[in-house]
């Protein structure tokens, strides 16, 4: 039953999830920033996501897209990534090892979305830490790609997104 209820909410999210532009800016709803991390809501009902965009350090290219949502036992990620990545290789991301696989639910021409859930004690370590690993590989015939995002106002962030639900 549990399994069900997060299946169902994982996909709830990733529906409405892929709803929004990967450039979260690019849309009218204003977003409230808290360092590196943004919180963009919907309205009617209301509906918030945190997230945070990686690029190459050098500016050229998008390296993917990061968005939490808190829930009772964790947080709901999903995660968009350029097209074309190995999906077969998987794709994590985590505060310490083990990393936590995120599963792929679909592509587009300019993206591949995965969304799945974090525990308590991992949405905690992301609160505490100073940075997340996200893991994946961009080709078959590449190595993993493997880069930080900064943790840096996680915490304000995912409070904003209860409250501005209350």
């Amino acid at each position: 039953m549990m399994h069900a209820r997060l299946l169902c909410q994982s996909l709830a999210l990733c529906c409405a999830f892929a709803l929004l532009p990967a450039g979260l800016a690019a849309r009218d709803t204003p977003q409230v920033a808290f360092k590196d991390w943004a919180v963009e809501c919907d309205d009617a009902p209301v509906y918030c996501v945190a997230s945070q965009t990686a690029g190459a350090t050098d500016d050229t290219f998008w390296l993917a897209t990061v968005q939490l949502r808190p829930v009772t036992d964790g947080a709901i990620v999903v995660l968009r990534v350029p097209a074309g990545v190995h999906l077969g290789s998987g794709l994590f991301v985590g505060v310490r090892q083990p990393l936590t696989e995120i599963a792929y639910q679909s592509c587009t021409p300019q993206m591949c979305i995965a969304s799945g859930q974090i525990s308590k004690s991992e949405l905690t370590r992301w609160r505490r830490g100073r940075v997340a690993e996200v893991r994946y590989r961009p080709s078959a015939t590449s190595p993993p790609l493997s880069f930080e995002i900064s943790l840096q106002g996680i915490t304000a962030a995912l409070r904003y997104v209860k409250e501005a639900e209350l």
